[in-house]
């Protein structure tokens, strides 16, 4: 805090976590005694598991809340002893004749302020460390959920992934298995309720036992009248605890609406690129936008219960404190004042835990439903390694009669007519020698994927046994994943670096020449998701992974596909052939011209082994293959990317507030919860005003009518304060749902520049974490903190009308506050963004580790990923435990400031007793008695204000800084004709074109003309520029320099939503959504069930029954795909290949003038590609056709090849020659 006053933090200032508290430590505690108590049958394991970690601390906070509780409950009836002394001392001033006993001495008044004194700073002291303690845990439980749900999800099963049970597909009620955006949800929404209720866990117990306490001392005051207002306040109580079951039910609605936006959300964004090129933003944003809705009515319900609660619980004890005085009055009791405002001081006590009770009612029925799901998380059903390791067995790997089987993938809320089953592999049996290199080749969906994901231990084993004799293996699945990290380390994979291997790999995988084009070398940052390396480049550095990892066993699934030839056969050459002398390999593939040279060949189709043998073994002995291999023969015969999260300093500025409320539709919405507030305040004041008039029967009215009037003025209280919660829950509801409409939006819509440079683990913390807490904490906190705010201000508003002295006091006290909350917000601002920024850089390596997790584990690197994530997290604690630590600084100096002032009161009233009529004093004292525990409560709801402001902020900049992409409208031009394009000519002059400002130019210069219905072929080495040409036609990326047109017409004024949807794309990544074949082809529902069918059967997805394909792969797959059938999450129960096809099936019924297929058929067999370019052939015919390809055999049948790189533009004649 000292360094936060005299210069701007730093990252470096911040301390490290304490070991004792460090993630590691507390997180083998928690799976320890999570263990215990699932072994004993607890139905709640995980909360005792919790309970059992931070058992000392947790009830130390609460032994401490007691103390402070039984001062909170002492300090006003020790005022009843104070009033009594001033009212004799002021009835002795009032007889003229001396008094044979004269009034209590000076010393006993001043006793009483001095005791009155040591309790408060006894209750200050108990209640910060209540709030440190208790918050310390709450960010501790925290942390180690985080690190105990990534751990459980790195070994989740495929059939818990898929939302199934041993017994069978059992959905749980929540959401239908666990899909990274639901595991997101949990670790960014369900762990902060958590740590929420756990810092005020203890006020469940403390409130009522204060509220017990008091009406003994009441007893005391009133006698049984005291009982009259007690049983209003048992009536309330009742109702709140009943009222936790509707909060409860409610929120669990919500998350399961959460679950579904927050997993749509970052599924649309994992797959931004596709659905740029598609111009499907607004239909996706469209179905966010619905389920938002349906989150923004629950919410709005769930606020309307809590408004109904937070009004109850803070008129309880206004009309408990009428129906007491009434009840005094009316049974004969004079209403003096020691006894009464000594009461009045004991229902104002209660209002902050009737205040707090329902809020932490709610926040425990919010984390009661986390917990809940998190413990379903931690019960669901692990990964178990069914490869049995046994180094003393004479083959590298040993496979006897297994069969696998995928999960099956749920709908995703969408109505299935049929339920097909899951892809399975059946009665395979074979075995692999040390230091072979077996080749497993098959037609698209034969199962070669699955087979590897079998040997990697992804898929299910449900039959036979997998041996495998060596001591480790690597994985190089078919869709490359990669860091947010270095070049090197993405390599390297967290083994140490040995340079010579490092070097010969780099070599053997035709790096080198991608190393020197980085910014730094191998030192360049590679973003998340490989956005600034190509197919190939992603490719080559997940071959390279597997080759430097040093494991004996490498599985390779198809890696040559998304490289040219010439790469291709130097990487098969130098790494695969090259690099098999001391390994066993496995490699998967569809590149008929390479099985010769390996040592034997594994045929699948359809899950089982049709041929196995050598290559020269088949060749003699198996007609089909043969024939398959002479299709073959004739084929042949022809730096920094990731940018750091901005952190703003100081503090939050008045531009933010207003924004805020300007969201909400109109400032208006801003200014009636201010002006409710004050005359809710005002009444508030008014009616304990009323009462000192009524004690000392200051206008001589009848009982009745003071009676009628107090309770008149209390009721308007009541409704003032209710007509305040739900205005302060209107202005938040509006604004958050325009801030979080028009952030998702502006995400959606910004340029793909944005995404490159953006962990998608950022983006989604801030539409899923940074959303949850301005749906639910900030309209809570925001609430309190102005109607604590209000009570402070009319306490200070009371003593200086009533007491003029206080005037003098009053300005040291303003200004002794002024510095310390201003020393405070210095390092406090700061620590806060830190805080959020950090919790940023875990949400992403979370989130990405997430992604990767078939890869983690099958490298085996499980502990390394873990490291990293508690890293992030010890980091992310390192902030937020300072932020704590700073919150309990400030709160204890002000509560000094509030004593102060109490005690200035305090003397002012025992030094002028003899003037002042004891009905002011104890107005005067039984409000000045609230003001530390409204200052305390003030000061923690207003960090809890800034904390969820930083959440709005954070929104609040994605909905107004974030760069966005040209109108999708119609701006520009007057109008684009429906025909356009309607000859499809394409002419590219000067073409410069840089992903971002300071990298080098990808393409230099470049000049194409494209005449109408030609078929051009765009070949060139891996990272040459091949796809930057449809990221130039599709306005991906704003051109440097150079035009473009189309048919005349440049493209830069066309509207983007018009260009993306007037010509289509076959993409190299595939974007498949979870939902049905039905809603992935046709999200806009604009075509047929014929229609569709149509395209699905030349696209080779569907057939109506069994047939023989042209040449070499058979086709025997009945109805292989229907519109019907499910697509998880990516795709994930498709195939690679098959995602393909599915890209020509939406280019297929797109119909567009022009295409562009890149690497359109990287992933598929030889046979179903000639099949593919003969259905585009026919389809496309007299369409303008722009093929990326890495095989010849892909272009051949068009009309020119232009290399991207060398700048030749030939007749495709001279390229067969070649």
């Amino acid at each position: 805090m000292v360094t936060g006053r005299r210069r701007r933090l730093e990252k470096a200032d911040i301390w490290l976590v304490n070991p004792q508290r460090g993630v590691k430590l507390l997180t083998d505690r928690l799976n320890k005694a999570f263990r215990n108590h699932v072994r004993q049958r607890n139905k709640h394991a995980l909360a005792a598991a919790l309970h059992d970690t931070f058992r000392s601390e947790f009830w130390l906070g609460g032994i401490w809340l007691l103390v402070a509780s039984l001062c909170q409950v002492m300090i006003p009836f020790t005022l009843r002893f104070l009033l009594n002394f001033v009212t004799a001392a002021y009835d002795d001033a009032a007889v003229e004749a001396p008094s044979p006993h004269p009034g209590p001495p000076l010393s006993t008044g001043l006793g009483l302020v001095f005791g009155i004194l040591l309790m408060q700073l006894t209750q200050s002291l108990g209640t910060n460390q209540f709030i440190y303690h208790g918050f310390m845990v709450g960010a501790q439980a925290r942390a180690v959920l985080i690190a105990a749900l990534f751990e459980k999800t790195l070994s989740l099963s495929g059939r818990a992934r898929a939302g199934g049970t041993v017994d069978g597909i059992d959905k749980d009620e929540d959401g239908e298995g666990y899909s990274d955006g639901r595991i997101a949800a949990l670790m960014s929404s369900d762990t902060g309720r958590i740590d929420t209720a756990a810092g005020m866990f203890h006020l469940v117990w403390a409130a009522p036992l204060q509220i017990f306490l008091a009406f003994a001392l009441l007893i005391i005051n009133l006698s049984y009248s005291a009982m009259a207002g007690f049983g209003l306040l048992l009536v309330g109580i009742v109702g709140l605890t009943l009222a936790l079951k509707a909060l409860i039910r409610r929120r669990k609605a919500i998350n399961a609406i959460t679950d579904a936006r927050v997993s749509l959300t970052q599924e649309v964004l994992g797959s931004v690129r596709f659905v740029k090129y598609n111009a499907l933003e607004s239909p996706f944003l469209a179905k966010i936008a619905a389920l938002r809705g349906k989150e923004v009515k629950a919410v709005t319900a769930l606020n309307a219960t809590r408004n109904a609660l937070n009004s109850l619980s803070i008129a309880l004890p206004i009309f408990g404190a009428m129906a007491s005085f009434i009840l005094y009055s009316k049974t004969g009791h004079a209403l003096a004042p020691a006894p009464v405002f000594s009461s009045l001081a004991l229902f104002t006590a209660l209002r902050v835990p009737f205040n707090l009770l329902p809020l932490v009612i709610g926040q425990l029925a919010d984390a009661s439903s986390a917990l809940q799901r998190l413990t379903d998380l931690f019960m669901a059903e692990e990964h178990k390694e069914d490869i049995q390791w046994d180094e003393t067995i004479e083959e590298a790997l040993r496979v006897e009669k297994a069969s696998f089987v995928w999960e099956r993938a749920s709908g995703d809320g969408f109505k299935l007519e049929k339920q097909t089953e899951p892809f399975s592999l059946n009665g395979l049996s074979f075995s692999v020698k040390r230091g072979e290199l077996l080749c497993v080749i098959g037609s698209v969906g034969a199962g070669k994927s699955s087979l590897l994901s079998a040997l990697a231990g992804v898929m299910r084993k449900t039959d036979g046994r997998i041996t495998v004799g060596l001591s480790s293996r690597a994985y190089c699945p078919q869709e490359a994943w990669i860091q947010n990290a270095t070049f090197k380390e993405n390599i390297v994979f967290g083994r140490p670096l040995d340079r010579d291997a490092y070097d010969a790999i780099i070599h053997a995988c035709c790096l080198g020449p991608d190393i020197d084009a980085l910014p730094a070398g191998e030192e360049t940052e590679i973003g998340e998701r490989g956005v600034n390396l190509s197919g190939g480049q992603q490719q080559r550095v997940n071959i390279a992974r597997a080759m430097y990892s040093g494991s004996p066993l490498v599985l390779l699934d198809d890696p040559l596909s998304a490289v040219d030839a010439h790469v291709g056969a130097h990487i098969f050459a130098n790494s695969i052939c090259g690099g098999h002398r001391d390994k066993t390999i496995i490699l998967s593939t569809h590149q008929l011209n390479i099985v010769h040279r390996c040592d034997r060949i594994l045929w699948l189709d359809q899950g089982r082994i049709k041929a196995l043998g050598t290559f020269v073994d088949l060749m003699a002995n198996d007609a089909e293959f043969r024939d398959l291999m002479s299709v073959a023969q004739q084929v042949l015969v022809d730096g920094s990317l990731v940018k750091d999260e901005e952190r703003a300093d100081g503090s939050l500025s008045w531009d933010m507030i207003k924004a805020y409320v300007g969201s909400s539709g109109h400032v208006f919405h801003g200014v009636v919860p201010v002006l409710l507030l004050v005359l809710a305040q005002s009444s508030n004041a008014l009616t304990s005003i009323w009462l000192s008039f009524w004690t000392s029967k200051r206008f001589s009215l009848a009982q009745d009518t003071y009676m009628a009037v107090y309770v008149f003025i209390g009721a308007l209280q009541a409704l003032l304060l209710f007509a305040f919660s739900a205005s302060v829950s209107i202005l938040s509801g509006r604004a958050t749902r325009r801030m979080v409409d028009v952030a998702t939006a502006r995400v959606m819509q910004a340029p793909i520049s944005f995404h490159d440079t953006q962990p998608l683990g950022r983006i989604m913390n801030r539409l899923s974490r940074d959303v949850e807490v301005m749906d639910n904490q900030l309209p809570d906190s925001v609430r309190m903190f102005m109607y604590t705010v209000a009570i402070v201000a009319s306490i200070v508003v009371l003593l200086s009308v009533y007491f003029r002295w206080f005037l003098v006091a009053l300005p040291l006290l303003v200004a002794a506050f002024l510095y310390a909350t201003a020393y405070y917000r210095s390092s406090a601002a700061p620590m806060k963004r830190y805080e959020a920024t950090l919790r940023g850089v875990m949400s992403a390596r979370f989130g990405e580790s997430i992604t990767g997790s078939l890869t983690i584990r099958a490298y085996g690197v499980q502990d390394q990923a873990v490291r990293r994530v508690h890293d992030a997290i010890d980091d992310m604690d390192s902030a937020y435990l300072l932020t704590l630590s700073n919150q309990r600084w400030v709160t204890c100096r002000l509560d000094l400031v509030a004593i102060s002032a109490v005690t200035t009161a305090g003397l002012m009233v025992v030094l002028l007793r003899h003037g002042v009529d004891p009905s002011v004093s104890g107005l005067v004292l039984s409000y000045c008695l609230a003001i530390t525990q409204m200052m305390q409560l003030a000061v923690r709801q207003l960090s809890e204000v800034e904390n969820a402001m930083v959440s709005t902020e954070r929104l609040y900049e994605y909905g107004s800084d974030i760069p966005q992409e040209p109108s999708q409208q119609m701006e520009g031009v007057s109008a684009v004709p429906e025909s356009w394009p309607n000859r499809g000519e394409i002419t590219m002059v000067n073409v410069q074109l840089r992903y971002r400002p300071g990298l080098p130019l990808v393409l230099n210069g470049l000049d194409m003309s494209i005449r109408g219905g030609e078929r051009i072929g765009i070949v060139g080495r891996t990272g040459a520029g091949k796809s930057s040409i449809s990221a130039v036609l599709f306005r991906l990326v704003k051109l440097s320099a150079g035009t473009v047109t189309i048919d005349g017409l440049d493209i830069a004024q066309v509207p983007l939503g018009v260009l993306r949807s007037r010509i289509s794309i076959i993409p190299q990544d595939a974007g498949l959504f979870h939902g049905t074949v039905r809603s992935n082809l046709d999200p806009l529902n604009r075509y047929s069930d014929v229609e569709l069918l149509d395209v699905l059967r030349r696209a080779t997805l569907y057939n109506e029954r069994p047939h023989q394909g042209a040449r070499g792969f058979p086709n025997t797959a009945p109805r292989r795909v229907h519109l019907d059938t499910p697509v998880g999450e990516h795709g994930a129960n498709f195939s690679h290949g098959q995602r393909q096809l599915m890209s020509v099936a939406r280019a297929l019924i797109r119909n567009s003038r022009i295409i562009v297929c890149d690497e359109a058929t990287s992933s598929v067999d030889l046979e179903t590609d000639a099949n593919i370019q003969r259905v585009m052939m026919e389809t496309f015919a007299g369409k303008t056709v722009l093929t990326i390809a890495h095989r010849l055999r892909t272009i051949l049948g068009h009309d020119r090849v232009r290399d991207s790189k060398v700048d030749i533009d030939d007749d495709l004649a001279e390229w067969k020659e070649v």
